[in-house]
C-alpha cells in the first residue's frame, strides 16, 4: 500500500489556543480538522518541509520546535505517516 510521509505544525498561542486548519469540502476527509502542514518532498527533512509548507499555506516564516507524536494512519487506499512538531510564527 502506498505510505504519504506528511509533517503537521501544534501552534498554540499565548492564551492557550491551538491553530487548526479546516479540510475543504471537496478533499478526502473533507470537513474534518487538522494541524496545518503537508507532504515531505524528497530530500526535505521534516523541518524544512514543515517550514515550506506553513509559509505557502498561511504565508508566515514559523520556528519548529520539539517533536510531538508520530503516527501512521490507515486509510482504504493509502497510509499516512504524520509527523508533528510544536511550532512558532
Amino acid at each position: 500500500m502506498k505510505m504519504v510521509h506528511v509533517v503537521g505544525a501544534v501552534m498554540v498561542n499565548e492564551i492557550g489556543r491551538v491553530l487548526c486548519a479546516k479540510r475543504a469540502v471537496h478533499l478526502t476527509l473533507g470537513g474534518l480538522w487538522e494541524f496545518p502542514g503537508g507532504k515531505i518532498e524528497p530530500e526535505e527533512s521534516h523541518h524544512q518541509a514543515l517550514v515550506r509548507e506553513i509559509k505557502e499555506e498561511l504565508g508566515v516564516k514559523i520556528e519548529v520546535g520539539d517533536l510531538v507524536a508520530e503516527v501512521v494512519h490507515e486509510y482504504e487506499k493509502v497510509n499516512v505517516h504524520l509527523i508533528t512538531y510544536m511550532a512558532k510564527i
